[in-house]
């Protein structure tokens, strides 16, 4: 059974990747064959060249490269298709993921201009397996708070899409609210984890957590701290705060800077 992933598995973003490969390797250990379907709308690619740079990208790439099998490249909604015949691809995993992150068009007053939304926020493209005729099934899949009652204009559309899936689980309460409006009511998913979280179960690994511990000079029990760069940074106070509070527990705070720029701690 050749089983297609679709997720954002190319971006420059940590979490991104090992949601990914938690995925790919979870299908592996269990008999089938997964492939990577190397969706990448060049909006969204033009997006993370800006923020991380080709150097970032090609780091992640590689990483890909070196673990999975995937497909050809392909941006076009209308490349789909072909792609799942060229590859026999005979299913689908859509996710985890923000994949289901709808977004508008928004006039910027601090730019005075027009932000246009990626392809990958637009509907349709292919995370919502529009017309596809091989069984799908969305896992663990996000809206990332889309707003999404600003879409009833083509709620029917969306509707018939996610009614398509054979089974739908979602990452949050939001999304789940959402795929029962555009459904509504007939779909009401279940809430589960993002597959990041069984990481440690799926990818197998020689390298033992006492060496990265001394690799990175890590204390036995620690928490990692990610905090973005410009308008939204979080407050320092607050973050001294959230230290403070898991430093009484007896956790050390250790800052993973962001592959796409992180606050300076």
């Amino acid at each position: 059974m050749k089983i297609g992933i679709l997720t954002y598995h190319w971006v420059a973003n940590y979490g991104a990747n090992l949601q990914m490969y938690s995925t790919y390797m979870f299908l592996k250990n269990n008999g089938y064959s997964p492939i990577l379907i190397n969706y990448i709308p060049r909006s969204t690619f033009e997006f993370y060249l800006i923020f991380a740079g080709q150097n970032q990208i090609n780091s992640h790439s590689n990483f890909l490269n070196n673990h999975c099998e995937t497909t050809r490249e392909f941006s076009e909604l209308s490349d789909f298709p072909d792609v799942l015949h060229d590859y026999n691809i005979t299913h689908i995993v859509v996710g985890s993921d923000s994949l289901f992150n709808l977004i508008k068009d928004k006039y910027s007053w601090i730019s005075r201009r027009v932000i246009k939304a990626t392809d990958d926020h637009r509907f349709p493209n292919p995370f919502w397996c529009t017309n596809v005729d091989v069984p799908h099934v969305a896992l663990s899949v996000s809206s990332q708070n889309a707003r999404f009652k600003d879409f009833t204009d083509i709620k029917e559309e969306i509707n018939e899409s996610l009614i398509s899936f054979n089974k739908i689980t979602v990452r949050d309460d939001w999304t789940k609210k959402m795929v029962s409006f555009f459904t509504d009511g007939k779909i009401n998913p279940s809430v589960t984890p993002d597959p990041v979280f069984s990481f440690n179960y799926n990818v197998k690994t020689t390298t033992s957590l006492d060496y990265i511990r001394t690799k990175f000079n890590l204390p036995k029990k620690y928490i990692l701290f990610t905090f973005n760069n410009g308008r939204m940074r979080a407050p320092k106070k607050g973050i001294n705060e959230v230290k403070k509070q898991f430093n009484e527990f007896g956790y050390a705070c250790v800052y993973l800077p962001k592959s796409t720029g992180s606050q300076k701690l």
